[in-house]
């Protein structure tokens, strides 16, 4: 006996740009978790409409929008397995800046010289749409820095702790003592 394949897929294109990282799980719009479920009107119009039969597999580049929909004649499973999580520009930055700015507080005094007398009374949001000169020049002074970081950049260090992360992910979950337990009992 065949079983059919009863799982429809729809893709949107332009509705990406609302798609996170779904690397954490849970809901929520963090590019660090999985989005929220997108009402019909938010996901727009499909790019593909196609019915898998029993067997088949569909690949989309990480980021699409996709809905496994059942068909009403029959059961289905959709399993959306994702590789490639937390491994962007991004996240490396996210090792390597708080570590370089560190280490540039540490080596350098530029990095560690008091910000300036009355600085609130000109910035924050309040004032972001104020020409001011010390505006400018505070931003500026910030851009200077900014460009100095790189300098005091652990890279490779950083690049190692993700790959540390990476094969940890990679590897199955530790079993507890309760487990091991509940395992060695039921053998």
């Amino acid at each position: 006996m065949t079983i059919k394949e009863v799982t429809k897929f729809t893709f949107d294109n332009e509705a990406n740009e609302n798609v996170s990282d779904d690397s954490q799980g849970g809901g929520g719009t963090s590019v660090f978790s999985f989005t929220a479920n997108f009402d019909q009107a938010e996901i727009g119009k499909p790019i593909l409409d196609v019915v898998l039969e029993a067997g088949d597999l569909l690949f989309f580049p990480r980021g699409f929008i996709h809905q496994g929909i059942c068909l009403p004649d029959a059961h289905s499973l959709h399993i959306t397995i994702s590789s490639y999580q937390k491994n962007s520009w991004g996240d490396l930055l996210q090792k390597v800046i708080p570590a370089a700015l560190e280490v540039a507080m540490e080596e350098d005094v530029e990095f560690r010289r008091g910000l300036p007398l009355g600085y609130l009374t000109y910035m924050g949001v309040q004032n972001s749409d104020k020409e001011d000169k010390r505006r400018v020049k505070f931003l500026s002074r910030i851009e200077n820095l900014m460009k100095r970081l790189p300098n005091y950049a652990p890279v490779d260090a950083a690049v190692d702790q993700k790959a540390r992360e990476f094969f940890h992910d990679c590897l199955p979950p530790v079993l507890t003592p309760g487990m091991w337990f509940r395992i060695w009992n039921y053998v």
